[in-house]
């Protein structure tokens, strides 16, 4: 409701929410309220990277004054990680499989007594987490020999744009579970083999220091 947001974007500015505060909005401001901008820090440059600083810095301190975290993204996914951790301890080996791992989400979120509302259930937004609770220590080892293994076996130890890629992947992994989607997982095949056996010569072995 614009009762609502005006309230949130008063308060935001320091203004007494009254018609004296109304009166000292400017002709943006009220464009932002209408837009349903609650917060004036929100009214910047795209590209600005304070807005989300803030609103990442206040996520954290509502949840851990309420330990509510639901309709809030970063929130949400520590939740989603808490609850995955708790299946991965109830499943260290061997994994969960998978079948039926959205039941186990839904079976552990009540065992760790989380306050998220069943509609915002959702799975860790972590590749290494989710690999884990299903295929186990076991499964999340063999799989990283696999990848391992064609990299020296294939004596491509040296590429530097292999090695780039890993890296990138290793990173964004943190924040999703890339291999599990279609986009995510064609993007890393298809660059992982075309390096493997397409690339230049000089990226693939250290060059040899003459005397």
């Amino acid at each position: 409701m614009v009762s609502e947001t005006l309230k949130r974007y008063l308060t935001s500015k320091g203004l007494k929410k009254d018609a004296e505060g109304i009166e000292s909005l400017s002709e943006r401001d009220i464009k932002n309220i209408e837009s349903g901008i609650a917060n004036y820090i929100f009214d910047c440059s795209a590209y600005s990277i304070y807005p989300r600083v803030y609103e990442t810095i206040w996520e954290i301190d509502h949840y851990l004054l309420t330990k509510d975290p639901n309709d809030q993204s970063l929130s949400q996914r520590i939740e989603f990680s808490k609850a995955a951790l708790n299946i991965i301890k109830n499943n260290f080996w061997v994994g969960i499989g998978t079948g039926n791992f959205e039941q186990e989400y839904q079976k552990s979120f009540k065992e760790i007594n989380s306050l998220l509302n069943e509609s915002n259930y959702g799975s860790a937004h972590n590749q290494y987490l989710n690999y884990l609770l299903k295929f186990g220590v076991i499964g999340f080892t063999f799989i990283l020999f696999v990848i391992i293994f064609v990299i020296f076996n294939k004596k491509q130890s040296g590429n530097r744009l292999l090695l780039l890629l890993l890296v990138y992947m290793m990173i964004a992994n943190f924040g999703d579970s890339n291999l599990e989607t279609h986009v995510g997982l064609s993007f890393f095949v298809f660059f992982f083999t075309f390096l493997i056996w397409h690339s230049p010569e000089y990226l693939s072995h250290k060059p040899k220091i003459h005397s």
